[in-house]
């Protein structure tokens, strides 16, 4: 049976929820042959003809096909694709650099490609290696960004390419730093660099950025995630919101921000269960509640804005579900988020549809385990736990 009161899951006040990060392949050796010729050399299959003499170009092509094995169904190919293409900016480099007091000025898309490589990269290394690990990879894709934007006639076009990997990297720069502190992170240098990195996102357009679904969503999570765990700046939830409804307002089948809207209003309903939760405390203090006689018109201001807010985020995930199916990816964690969605949502109303939110609830939580081989969060395990053992109750 569904509780009677708005008590237990809430969104933003439950720990801290699994986050959806950019699906790492698996660390391969660098030496991992892409085709192999009769004389068991190393080449790699470029996806586009470039003339010989042309290295930018070659360099942009090596990219590209490192991005295409990488955002496809054989991302383990990706890795020695970027650590190509890393080798040649460095050649590139020592060779522009060869004459110091003549150095050939590289273009912005050489800084742009290097960047991405080196912010791509950081998802897939060893994390253990600390003096080359993943922070270390970020933070000189910020400074290798940051040398393009300073390269002179840039176009408008390689501006916001610059300032896509930066924005992305300054967000996942925070996530590593609140993620791995030993101690509590400091919440102003964190907002600082939360807010740099939505600077530089504003000024791209990410609804023209279809093929990096997965990696926007990484981005703009992460500025979600920052405000439930601080509950600082809950203006930027606004502003994540803002950026999901334009994306979906030009690519209505993207699942990714189906599934980011939702968790945005996942955030958003916490503070206001939060202040329903208190009310009852209060009225717990003040006289016994008969709940039997309460009904959806005499709930108050509170409960309404929370059921239109938890109809959203259910609508949102379940077409985020619906689109995830198609394409036969994992959807334990949507069915995890539906069911977090629709009980949050059944503790805010009464009657029937209260009973048929648990239960719908519930039957997401069994398909979601049943996903994960038998594994869930704790949280959610438990309540499958009690269900499970009333149901027993009721056979004796």
């Amino acid at each position: 049976m569904p509780p009677k009161r708005a008590r237990g899951l809430k969104a933003a006040a439950s720990s801290k929820k699994q986050k959806t990060e950019e699906s790492p392949a698996p660390v391969v050796d660098q030496d991992i042959p892409i085709e192999q010729t009769g004389d068991d050399e190393q080449t790699v299959m470029l996806s586009k003809e470039v003339a010989e003499d042309d290295e930018q170009g070659q360099l942009a092509v090596l990219f590209e096909t490192a991005i295409e094995k990488l955002r496809g169904t054989d991302p383990a190919t990706a890795l020695p694709l970027l650590y190509g293409t890393i080798h040649e900016c460095d050649r590139m480099l020592r060779a522009a650099y060869s004459d110091e007091s003549n150095p050939t000025p590289l273009p912005a898309d050489f800084h742009r490609i290097y960047a991405s490589a080196l912010l791509e990269l950081s998802a897939l290394i060893d994390e253990q290696d600390e003096e080359n690990g993943e922070a270390a990879y970020v933070e000189a894709a910020i400074e290798r960004a940051d040398m393009g934007l300073e390269v002179e006639g840039r176009e408008e076009g390689e501006e916001r390419g610059l300032k896509y990997v930066r924005g992305r990297g300054w967000l996942r720069k925070a996530q590593i730093l609140w993620s791995k502190a030993e101690e509590e992170p400091d919440v102003n240098a964190l907002t600082q660099i939360i807010e740099t990195g939505m600077k530089d996102l504003d000024a791209v357009d990410l609804t023209a950025l279809e093929k990096e679904e997965k990696q926007i969503f990484v981005a703009l999570d992460t500025v979600r995630e920052f405000v439930e765990i601080t509950s600082e700046g809950r203006e930027k939830l606004e502003w994540v919101e803002k950026k999901w409804t334009e994306i979906l307002e030009a690519q209505q089948e993207n699942a990714s921000a189906h599934h980011g809207y939702g968790a945005v209003q996942l955030t958003i309903v916490g503070s206001i269960l939060e202040k329903i939760e208190d009310e009852l405390d209060q009225d717990d203090e003040d006289e016994d509640e008969d709940d039997d006689e309460e009904d959806e018109e005499n709930q108050g201001e509170d409960y309404i804005k929370a059921r239109n807010v938890l109809q959203k985020a259910v609508d949102s995930f379940t077409k985020a579900l619906e689109l995830t199916r198609a394409r036969k990816e994992s959807i334990g964690e949507l069915l995890q988020l539906i069911a977090e969605a629709k009980m949050s949502y059944s503790e805010v109303t009464v009657g029937e549809k209260q009973e048929r939110l648990y239960q719908e609830a519930i039957e997401s939580l069994r398909e979601a385990r049943e996903e994960a081989g038998g594994v869930l969060p704790e949280k959610f395990q438990e309540i499958l736990d009690g269900e499970e053992e009333e149901g027993e109750d009721e056979e004796e």
